[in-house]
């Protein structure tokens, strides 16, 4: 219950802030990794960290670069590396793996293929894309930011605790693909 509320009122007011405070939690031993990165995971965390790499209007590029390095930090880990994997991949894309896979030792390069502009036959990464992929990540982020400032307002009045949010990430592919990106990429492709 604790981790949840850090984790919310971190979040809710400047993502970047609560990512440092998420990175600085001490896990008290192995055995005890795996449910707090997956509790994580599920607060949330990947989807807020998506808004930030995409959203280069509001964040600048040291916050952007900080997000950037902590994608690929879960995606390397042992107990979330999979499922971070997949959500990045699923908002962002396939084009997303390679810049992901480096993210650790080089952010800006992730950060720069964001913000570039690709169009060919194997890449294809233009405004429209990234339009497509903020209108999604502001769908689901908006879920999340009012179920945190409710939680914040009943535990500052004393009322019993409410239940922690859970973003419902495995049905991800279901909810959103790249439209651009697929019919794009696909076009003229005949029967396999």
């Amino acid at each position: 219950a604790k981790l949840n509320i850090h984790l919310l009122a971190a979040l809710c007011k400047d993502p970047i802030r609560g990512v440092r405070k998420i990175k600085s939690i001490k896990l008290p031993s192995q055995k005890h990794k795996r449910p707090i990165a997956k509790e994580l995971v599920q607060g949330g965390l990947l989807l807020t960290l998506a808004k930030v790499l995409i959203d280069r209007k509001f964040y600048n590029m040291d916050q952007r670069k900080e997000a950037a390095k902590l994608c690929g930090e879960l995606c390397a880990s042992a107990a979330v590396g999979k499922d971070a994997s997949m959500i990045l991949n699923t908002i962002f894309s396939w084009q997303i793996k390679p810049h992901l896979s480096k993210a650790v030792s080089r952010p800006e390069g992730l950060v720069d293929f964001i913000d570039d502009t690709v169009d060919s036959p194997t890449v294809y990464w233009t405004d429209e894309v990234r339009e497509e992929i903020v209108g999604f990540i502001s769908k689901e982020f908006a879920e999340l930011r009012r179920h945190s400032e409710d939680f914040i307002i009943s535990v500052q009045r004393g009322d019993p605790f409410p239940l922690p949010y859970t973003w419902h990430y495995s049905r991800i592919r279901q909810r959103f693909y790249l439209k651009t990106v697929q019919s794009r990429l696909f076009v003229g492709r005949g029967p396999a």
